[in-house]
């Protein structure tokens, strides 16, 4: 997305548009921020839908821990989301989880 410097709103979207079914790491493959996490061999993917899960295809990690939010017809959709992700947080849960798994490993790099 592109913002409006003045008003700080959006005006207009850049190329390439990623969206829900093309968002995955190869989208960012040629821009700035991939040499900034190219070495790195863990990711967090967090997602709210299923086709999220394939939001690292592209790229080869060591560890790729996943969660999903599932934030509707949970009754239906728990084995789904269980099968898919690593961890389910569901009606809107907070994000405790992410927090103490960031906090773990910052920890740990001292």
């Amino acid at each position: 997305m592109g913002f409006n410097p003045e008003t700080g709103i959006c005006d207009h979207f850049k190329i390439p548009l990623i969206h829900i079914f093309n968002k995955s790491e190869i989208m960012i493959k040629d821009s700035p921020y991939h040499t900034i996490i190219e070495n790195r061999g863990n990711v967090i993917l967090l997602g709210d839908s299923i086709g999220d899960i394939h939001m690292s295809d592209g790229i080869q990690h060591e560890t790729c821990l996943t969660i999903g939010f599932l934030n509707h017809m949970v009754e239906d959709l728990i084995n789904i989301y269980l099968e898919a992700f690593d961890i389910v947080v569901v009606d809107d849960g907070p994000m405790d989880i992410v927090n103490n798994i960031l906090d773990a490993c910052s920890k740990d790099s001292y």
